[in-house]
């Protein structure tokens, strides 16, 4: 099935496909969606990946859409802190109970440790299956 690919101004890309009601063809449906002065392609399903995750990283060119490693990086990076955020809210939690008791607070810092080095850990990845086995979204109750 043919979709339209679009390179937005942000440097985005969109991806149109045909409502099963629409009757004209798609060069017609491209002429009435996409926004004058942007470049677009009509293509077959097999040029767009299929893995969606990375979507926001997606660019386009000469009628193609690659995966941008860097911004596919910094994504994930958001993810992870995202992600992250509620559990290091409860170590610190944890970690000021133990203070008060005297307790030992060394697995809590070495936890709060690991948390904090997982975006840097993306930095190393060449492509996105390494990325997201940094992090396995999946499972985020596990890290």
């Amino acid at each position: 099935m043919s979709k339209i690919i679009t390179k937005n101004n942000d440097g985005t890309v969109s991806v149109t496909f045909a409502s099963p009601h629409w009757e004209g063809t798609m060069e017609e449906l491209a002429k009435k969606v996409v926004p004058t002065g942007l470049t677009y392609k009509i293509v077959e399903d097999s040029v767009i990946p299929t893995d969606k995750i990375f979507r926001d990283a997606w660019e386009y060119s000469d009628g193609t859409i690659s995966v941008n490693i860097t911004k596919s990086k910094n994504l994930w990076k958001e993810k992870i802190r995202g992600a992250r955020k509620s559990k290091l809210e409860a170590l610190d939690v944890d970690f000021m109970k133990s203070q008060e008791t005297g307790a030992d607070t060394s697995a809590i810092v070495a936890k709060k440790k690991e948390l904090r080095d997982y975006p840097a850990k993306v930095d190393s990845a060449t492509t996105t299956d390494e990325i997201k086995a940094v992090w396995d979204t999946d499972k985020l109750g596990e890290k």
